[in-house]
């Protein structure tokens, strides 16, 4: 399950920048408020992720 939270935020992470990359002009607020929304939820991802390895770990033990 780590792994798939850990793919989740790449994903969520690469998808503003090929919008950037392709050219799409509708980055409704502003690009720098896109990119801090995506990091937001990328943190969260990451985070759930490594809380899923801990109690994976904790479980195996």
């Amino acid at each position: 399950m780590a792994r798939v939270l850990y793919a989740m935020a790449t994903v969520q992470f690469l998808i503003p920048v090929i919008a950037l990359i392709i050219g799409v002009s509708d980055f409704a607020p502003s690009v720098l408020n896109v990119f801090i929304l995506n990091g937001f939820f990328v943190i969260l991802f990451v985070g759930s992720g490594l809380l899923f390895r801990q109690a994976n770990s904790a479980n195996s033990k």
